[in-house]
């Protein structure tokens, strides 16, 4: 793992007003989803509305949602462009040409200002182990962003916008369970960031001075967890887990977006940057680093089980006989005698494989259909006890549930506590 620097971004300078036909202009990709249409958000307002916003998109934004913009005064139009293909990324930048003119972003409003490209479906998780991908799986989450983004890079040497903004996540950085895919694709993001800022400045330094303020800048933002935004929260009845916990509101990550944007267009910015809710160095310490995370064994020399390590949770003993069911799991594959309800997964010791066995023997066991993203990501004992039951309520059949609701009526509240218990 290469190092990180922290970086404190500053205010963000104010955007005076633009004359009517001088105000910047923007595509954005992806714009179909929440995460794309939250950046956009964003553009209009750091820049008074006065900006030109191309979205692009297949399908490409229902005009429900682009009240907001409209009514923050920029001046939005949509391409039906499929921008995780050639052809559709192709498409897209012809339709900025003919809108925006086909110059430099420069100061006088001519050509693309900036170019945000966020994947469709950006934000979904998609946890899979290894043994459940396939070469089509493998092509449709990796492969897609490949082709996307080479032919990204093209159109953009050939644009030459300011700005160029790639959306990737710390997957790519810190990796985790069941998002070999992910972190694959957004490490490819990452890199070819990198790779084009690298072309650039040695293009530049080729052409001299006559290549001056005509460079893009390239930045690629490894974003946290967004609220809101499909894999950063449970659903109805079951706990946050702990992505969720930590996922940054959309206004956080709005101003982060502004001020990358300022320190991207004053030419400031590096080709990466990682944005993390809480502390980055310590995730990678406990993530990647592995540093004071515990082994995860069997049983010791002895034959017997190892005592709980020291953790930053206190032990609570499991009360519920789902809690007592997954503590034994945990128990057997960890090799610890005991394990807290609020001992975390990771902070154990836990890692991809121990994840998978934990999914597996839960759902042979319990007999429920938990997707492994929910497995992987409620990381104690008792948030995944919470998430399993909503669950299990969901699948109940209606006869089942009413059964069981008639037997908890019928108890008095010492056995219906009891029973809880």
């Amino acid at each position: 793992m290469e190092d990180v620097e922290r970086l404190r971004l500053p205010e963000p300078p104010s955007v005076a007003p633009r004359a009517e036909g001088d105000a910047p202009a923007y595509l954005v990709t992806g714009a179909g989803g929440p995460f794309a249409l939250r950046l956009a958000e964003e553009l209009a307002r750091r820049h008074g509305g006065a900006a030109r916003l191309l979205l692009a998109g297949s399908p490409p934004p229902d005009p429900g949602a682009l009240t907001a913009l409209e009514e923050a005064g920029a001046e939005v139009a949509t391409v039906d462009a499929d921008t995780a293909t050639a052809d559709g990324m192709a498409a897209a930048f012809a339709r900025a040409a003919e809108s925006f003119g086909d110059g430099s972003g420069d100061s006088d409003g001519r050509g693309l200002a900036g170019v945000l490209h966020v994947e469709a479906g950006f934000g979904e998780r998609f946890a899979r182990t290894t043994g459940e991908l396939s070469a089509d799986v493998v092509a449709a989450r990796l492969g897609s962003r490949v082709e996307a983004l080479g032919a990204l890079a093209d159109e953009v040497r050939r644009a030459r916008p300011r700005v160029c903004l790639l959306s990737s996540s710390l997957a790519g950085v810190l990796g985790g369970l069941g998002v070999v895919t992910d972190a694959a694709a957004d490490a490819f993001t990452d890199r070819l960031a990198r790779a084009e800022a690298i072309r650039t400045e040695e293009g530049d330094a080729a052409e001299g001075d006559a290549a001056e303020g005509a460079a893009t800048t390239w930045v690629s933002v490894a974003w946290d967890a967004w609220q809101g935004v499909a894999g950063a929260g449970g659903g109805g009845d079951a706990p946050a887990s702990n992505l969720a916990r930590t996922a940054m509101s959309g206004d956080e990550a709005a101003a982060v977006l502004d001020r990358v944007l300022s320190l991207a267009e004053a030419g400031a910015a590096g080709p990466q940057v990682l944005v993390s809710a809480v502390d980055l160095e310590a995730r990678l310490d406990r993530w990647v680093r592995r540093r004071g995370v515990p082994e995860a064994a069997g049983a010791d020399a002895a034959g017997g089980k190892k005592q709980r390590p020291a953790l930053t949770s206190p032990f609570v003993p499991p009360k519920s006989e789902l809690e007592r069911l997954i503590a034994e799991v945990w128990r057997e594959l960890f090799g610890f005698e005991e394990i807290g309800v609020y001992d975390d997964f990771y902070e154990l010791g836990g890692h991809s494989l121990l994840g998978t066995q934990v999914a597996v023997r839960l759902r042979e066991s319990l007999k429920v259909d938990l997707p492994l993203r929910q497995f992987l990501e409620y990381t104690t004992i008792s948030d995944l006890a919470k998430a399993i039951a909503a669950r299990q309520v969901e699948q109940a059949e209606p006869e089942d549930l009413d059964s069981f609701l008639a037997e908890l009526e019928a108890m008095s509240d010492e056995e219906a506590t009891a029973r809880a218990d």
